[in-house]
């Protein structure tokens, strides 16, 4: 099953979020699946990965809280944090 397929379709954040860590930290994207480990798969350090955060936020327009972002470690975790603040924007 590719990683499409693997989230509800279409799942929007999923693809963008694929295609900002591809563009960051030069992953091909058929290698982001859902529980990709940034931190360890890429050997992302603390400053290169609020460089990651940073780019997300900004592209969504939205803020994931410190204590969210801190325990994010694969993209599945990423997109849960992503989803949550931006479902709290929402509101």
């Amino acid at each position: 099953m590719d990683v499409e397929n693997r989230y509800s379709a279409p799942d929007h954040l999923m693809v963008t979020l694929r295609q900002l860590i591809h563009e960051e930290l030069d992953v091909p994207t058929d290698r982001l699946g859902p529980d990709f480990d940034l931190r360890e798969e890429m050997d992302v350090d603390s400053l290169d990965f609020v460089e990651i955060l940073v780019a997300v936020e900004e592209r969504f327009d939205a803020e994931i809280p410190d204590a969210s972002a801190s325990s994010i470690r694969t993209l599945r975790g990423l997109h849960d944090a992503l989803a949550d603040a931006l479902s709290r924007r929402a509101h």
